[in-house]
């Protein structure tokens, strides 16, 4: 008698039982990247269909003491992979693979695939490499990455196509074990959904924000999704309101990047007030502002921003004003018509600032309707064209 694999929307007590069966309905009826997958990993099954289970072993044989989440096999048998299942990192355990694999030695052929939210193989897996081949690790983020990258079968397949794209939608919620594919809010802006993008952005940008701003070493400890939504920043001090630095936020209609002088940078305002109030400053000023909107992104605005704020018991933010000035509009280019009103305002607010809990950001602002790649990969690669440009700002507040 054929097993049969419960409907993807079955719904199981374990949530590892339900992604895994899910991920076998979706490869299931899509044998063409079933194959193309397991070719990435090193198995070769040129049989015409294979079959999966998830929960239920191909052969039932007394005395077995470990089931793995899910198997792939041949009609006849000979060949058997099983799939084990974690959606916490660091939660494999050498028992419970080692059960698998001797069950799995009743085949004449088999391969166990470890499938974990871990960047790095677990030493346990590792370890049990060393003596027995037939055990693979992958990580979750590798494997829907491929997923990605190979698609569904599209030959007259439309139910493979919908149940791989409602997959990959749900996958993205998985926020321990997704890799960054764009900013798609498909149900609407979410600020958990903002804050694992963020974070999966950082992991990818860090590297490069550190070479070109060698002294921001500093990252923030975990990704604060408040009042102005989820943001991420790079700097040099020991606390981030007492440096400039680069950052960017993800917000309900935008993607913003930016260089901040932030509140506790008290000499670094008094440097912005003499670059506002000299004539020969001011003018290098409009120089570096003027080359942010040639090189800006396309689709993107370019904005001063001023924020001021008062806290509640020293820890929470309340945002008390905000005034976003297009920086064409400051210089009078792009058909617009400068308004010395917004340099008069500047130089007010760089005066008076020792009163006051003022935030400065130098930024570009990209759409999500206007900036079509935001949906991509590109992400990272579009941020850091935006830092690049920024860095002649960096250096002008920091004098440097």
């Amino acid at each position: 008698m054929r097993h049969r694999l419960r409907n993807l929307f079955d719904q199981y007590q374990q949530k590892e039982n339900h992604l895994t069966n899910s991920l076998l309905v979706v490869l299931n009826h899509n044998q063409g990247l079933l194959k193309s997958i397991l070719k990435e990993y090193g198995i070769r099954l040129s049989a015409k269909r294979l079959n999966l289970l998830s929960q239920v072993a191909p052969k039932r044989l007394e005395g077995r003491e470990s089931i793995p989440d899910g198997y792939i096999y041949t009609d006849d048998f000979d060949f058997c992979v099983g799939i084990e299942t974690k959606i916490e990192p660091n939660s494999v355990k050498k028992k419970q693979l080692l059960l698998h694999l001797r069950q799995l030695e009743e085949y004449n052929h088999f391969r166990l695939l470890v499938l974990t939210p871990d960047n790095k193989e677990p030493e346990v897996v590792k370890g049990i490499r060393g003596f027995n081949k037939n055990i693979t690790f992958i990580s979750w983020v590798n494997l829907l990455d491929k997923l990605a990258k190979i698609g569904p079968d599209k030959s007259k397949n439309p139910v493979g196509q919908f149940l791989f794209n409602e997959f990959m939608a749900f996958m993205e919620r998985q926020y321990k074990m997704t890799p960054f594919a764009g900013i798609n809010f498909r149900d609407g802006y979410d600020n958990d959904l903002a804050a694992h993008y963020i974070k999966r952005i950082s992991e990818i940008l860090t590297p490069e924000i550190v070479k070109l701003y060698p002294t921001c070493i500093n990252r923030r400890p975990k990704i604060f999704t408040g009042q102005m939504g989820p943001w991420e920043a790079w700097y040099s001090a020991s606390q981030v309101q007492n440096s400039v630095h680069p950052g960017f936020g993800i917000h309900p209609e935008d993607l913003q990047c930016g260089i901040v002088l932030p509140n506790g940078c008290r000499s670094e305002w008094k440097k912005f007030h003499e670059v506002i109030v000299s004539d020969k400053l001011n003018r290098r000023f409009k120089t570096h502002l003027k080359t942010l909107v040639e090189k800006a992104p396309k689709g993107a605005e370019t904005q001063l921003t001023i924020t001021q704020r008062h806290y509640l018991g020293r820890t929470t933010p309340v945002l008390d004003a905000k005034s976003e000035i297009s920086v064409a509009t400051l210089l009078g280019i792009e058909k617009s018509k400068e308004n010395i009103i917004w340099w008069d305002l500047l130089r007010e607010i760089s005066k008076s600032k020792p009163k006051y809990n003022y935030q400065l950001t130098i930024n570009y602002k990209l759409k999500y309707d206007n900036v079509s790649e935001l949906k991509s990969k590109k992400v990272p690669n579009i941020l850091l064209k935006c830092f690049r440009n920024l860095k002649s700002i960096y250096n002008l507040l920091n004098r440097l």
